[in-house]
């Protein structure tokens, strides 16, 4: 028995040191290495909305979160190695990249790596980097993101001291790859639409037998003017503004209507710009901008669904919602 115990200790040190250090995904898998799926990051339209054009779109996080399991042993070190911007983000156009610790870094990444953190008397530290996405002044080509599509790529090192050593061991390398959570279309360039402010629409009191089943041919239309105003005054150039929203259950060419957190199976509210109808699956229409500005005026008439049945309309307050987007054409 003298002969063994050392044995046994020496075997449960070694074991101590190879897990010293473990990431958790957020569906709680515990990991030391290798490459993680990071899904659902769920992107949004308005991540151009901010005057010095780098826009967060993802905290990190919020998706995977690292641990020294023995503090009081081993200090923990967590470095960036590469940033690779997904297809959707790799344009020339655009730049994409990592905010770590503050300080914002271009993928694909140059210079050595960057520490994200030293774990020496605590177990953890908080994961402080963000993606990003910088655009240009100008309004470019959309960005069309599927849901699935791959965002970004982060590649990290990791390695450890035993105290008091300052010799590396524990080496460990990770991939971490974000995949868009939903479907999205992303403008381009620093021209606000009504100065980022939503577009308000109000119907006020409507009745049924006013509601055709074409919308133009609706008593319940509202006009609202469209600005644009573009942070370079300088731009002159033809643009395209992109419509995306959810669609009626009774037409494609209809926005989703909602009362309380139903939705309306027989109302829809459908989009025209100069008498022609926009589809919310990426209906579009071509506009210009002069020396940084520009405006349009859209039409937006309720619209029901013919052979009405039971309960496709109710009565209360209702709502839609939409995006529009600006682009090149």
């Amino acid at each position: 028995m003298k002969i063994k115990a050392p044995l046994l200790l020496i075997i449960y040190l070694l074991s101590f040191n190879s897990y010293a250090f473990v990431c958790k995904t957020t569906d709680g898998q515990n990991v030391s290495g290798g490459t993680q799926r990071i899904n659902n990051v769920p992107l949004q339209n308005d991540i151009f909305e901010v005057p010095d054009r780098i826009n967060i779109f993802a905290y990190v996080d919020d998706f995977m979160t690292c641990r020294n399991e023995a503090p009081s042993v081993y200090i923990d070190y967590l470095y960036l190695t590469d940033i690779i911007p997904g297809p959707a983000l790799a344009r020339n156009d655009i730049q994409s990249g990592a905010v770590v610790n503050g300080t914002a870094y271009t993928a694909p990444m140059t210079g050595g790596e960057v520490r994200i953190f030293r774990l020496a008397s605590t177990a953890t530290d908080s994961l402080n980097i963000q993606l990003y996405v910088k655009v240009d002044k100008k309004p470019a080509a959309d960005i069309v993101v599927k849901k699935g599509d791959k965002l970004m790529t982060l590649k990290l090192h990791k390695y450890a001291n035993r105290k008091p050593s300052t010799t590396p061991i524990d080496h460990a390398y990770f991939q971490w790859d974000f995949y868009s959570g939903t479907d999205i279309i992303l403008g381009t360039g620093t021209c606000d639409i009504n100065g980022n402010k939503d577009i308000i629409v109000d119907f006020e009191t409507v009745n049924a037998s006013g509601i055709s089943t074409t919308g133009s041919e609706s008593r319940f239309q509202k006009q609202v003017t469209l600005t644009y105003l573009c942070e370079d005054s300088s731009v002159n150039q033809n643009i395209k503004m992109v419509l995306s929203g959810d669609t009626s259950p009774f037409s494609d060419n209809a926005l989703l209507v909602k009362t309380g957190s139903g939705i309306m199976q027989g109302l829809g509210v459908e989009i025209y710009k100069d008498g022609t109808r926009i589809s919310p699956l990426s209906g579009s229409f071509l506009s210009n901008i002069a020396n940084g500005i520009g405006h349009d005026t859209l039409t937006f008439s309720l619209v029901k669904k013919g052979n009405l049945a039971d309960g496709d309309l109710i009565e209360g307050d209702f709502n839609s919602s939409a995006t529009i987007i600006m682009v090149t054409p």
